[in-house]
């Protein structure tokens, strides 16, 4: 049992270390809590604690449950893009061009956490499996998104298309023009595969009984507030930091219990 959790426990102490470490930078280069919050450090930092936590909870019962493994690959893209917040905080002499990569990385690092684990999370809870074999070609679109995850930030405007230290392009314009002309694409595709996976968790909740019908209907309750506090920026890419907090609810209502129990595993 101790070398099963071993794992898990790493886990959660590197997520716990590279955070402190972060947060250690940050306020050695002067940096206060309210620019935490405005930089994203303050949020990103709840979501890499409580998602690492509930996803390495999970893999310490149920070693290799998908529902495990998605929440802990959650919580890691959030922990990159703080760490990245932490090289960036002024302490590190990072030269332009290392500068440049590590925003790059840590402006990109979590997109696929929203886009792709979470609308994943909500097709496969609880055991791990889709609702059927019919809904597996809307877990196929939902990974395929990753692939259009660095036309965010490749975009005219975005950070790649913005001028380096140097005053020079990091990627020639026609690059950014495909990429804007697939942020729509991005968009809308991200936006119907989230709607099919709350109607995949929808039906699961009304096809389940008991306490596993309740422990669905509380993910589904989370991940709608959240999506509702959060439309403006879903919609702008913008809107009120503070309103992500709501994102760490989900692993609260999703609980552990169910999957720690579960008799399905992934394969």
């Amino acid at each position: 049992m101790a070398v099963k959790r071993a794992g898990p426990v790493a886990m959660v102490a590197v997520t716990g270390l590279l955070d402190a470490a972060s947060w250690g930078a940050w306020f050695a280069g002067g940096l206060s809590v309210a620019d935490a919050a405005g930089a994203y450090l303050l949020t990103n930092t709840a979501m890499s604690v409580t998602l690492t936590a509930f996803g390495a909870l999970v893999l310490a019962h149920r070693p290799r449950h998908r529902i495990g493994l998605l929440f802990v690959a959650f919580g890691a893209c959030y922990t990159v893009s703080v760490a990245c917040l932490g090289l960036l905080s002024g302490v590190f002499a990072l030269s332009p061009g290392w500068e440049r990569a590590v925003d790059l990385v840590g402006i990109t690092v979590w997109i696929p956490a929203p886009v792709v684990c979470l609308p994943l999370i909500l097709q496969f809870f609880p055991d791990g499996r889709p609702l059927s074999p019919r809904w597996r070609p809307l877990a196929v679109a939902t990974l395929a998104l990753t692939l259009l995850v660095p036309a965010v930030t490749l975009r005219p405007g975005g950070d790649a298309g913005e001028p380096t230290a140097d005053h020079g392009p990091l990627l020639p314009a026609a690059v950014g023009r495909v990429a804007a002309a697939l942020v729509p694409v991005f968009v809308a595709a991200a936006a119907l595969v989230l709607l099919g996976s709350l109607v995949a968790l929808g039906l699961r909740a009304r096809r389940s009984g008991g306490a596993e019908r309740l422990q669905v209907m509380w993910l589904l309750w989370a991940v709608v507030l959240f999506v509702v506090l959060n439309l403006q920026r879903i919609v702008t890419t913008d809107g009120p930091v503070l309103f992500l907090l709501t994102l760490p609810l989900v692993p609260a209502a999703a609980r552990w219990r169910s999957c720690a129990t579960s008799s399905t595993t992934s394969g």
